[in-house]
């Protein structure tokens, strides 16, 4: 428990909502929200504000989120959505080829265009 509190501590100093704290058999469970847990992945110069609920497709979840925040990674959208990295690929590459979204710059420091909207 004494990393957890260090953990809140750290919240608490980087001015972020502390995470909720489960404890089970196994161990300690730390939970974040989602839009708690976007806005600190990737800092953003505009603030937007990310739905309350995200739709029910995948290819529009990931769509939202690109509005949202064009400098989010696979990874991270993967995390967000709670869907596997190679349904995350799969979903960009077909809105990629629909030519909905595209990518710009760098694989590393690149950010995502959404076309169209």
């Amino acid at each position: 428990m004494r990393e957890s509190q260090k953990m809140k501590n750290a919240c608490l100093e980087a001015g972020v909502p502390e995470p909720e704290v489960e404890i089970e058999s196994g161990g300690y469970w730390l939970k974040f929200t989602y839009k708690e847990l976007l806005s600190e992945l990737t800092p953003i110069t505009t603030v937007k504000t990310l739905p309350e609920t995200l739709p029910e497709k995948t290819k529009d979840k990931i769509i939202v989120l690109l509005k949202y925040n064009p400098n989010l990674t696979l990874e991270e959208i993967s995390r967000i959505i709670n869907m596997s990295i190679s349904a995350v690929k799969r979903a960009t590459k077909k809105l990629q080829d629909e030519g909905k979204i595209k990518r710009l710059g760098a694989k590393n420091d690149g950010r995502w265009e959404v076309i169209g909207d």
